[in-house]
């Protein structure tokens, strides 16, 4: 769900052109995050996995270079678990509305 918000209609953010590029690892950071907060806030889960632990850690490179590196990521991560958390709120309405 986190990489659909990244749609032209949607965020309208970049689309990687090769497998690994700075593009395609930036959107998977959106996504993995995008992923724990809206996880959080439905309660689902409230600790990280190991292997999710790992990649985050993985960019911690990426932070020491550009420190508005995080800043921009967090801020699409925060538009991005909106526009999820209201489809489903949404949904969730229109169903108990249907019942």
């Amino acid at each position: 769900m986190a990489h659909s918000t990244g749609a032209e209609n949607l965020l309208n953010r970049p689309k990687h052109v090769t497998f690994g590029d700075e593009i395609y690892s930036r959107e998977e950071l959106i996504a993995e995050l995008t992923s724990a907060l809206v996880a959080q806030y439905y309660g689902f889960d409230t600790h990280i996995k190991e292997d999710s632990a790992a990649y985050l850690k993985s960019w911690l490179q990426n932070l020491k270079e550009d420190a508005k590196f995080i800043r921009t990521v967090l801020l699409d991560v925060k538009k991005a678990a909106s526009i999820i958390t209201k489809r489903i709120d949404d949904l969730s309405a229109t169903a108990a509305d249907a019942a």
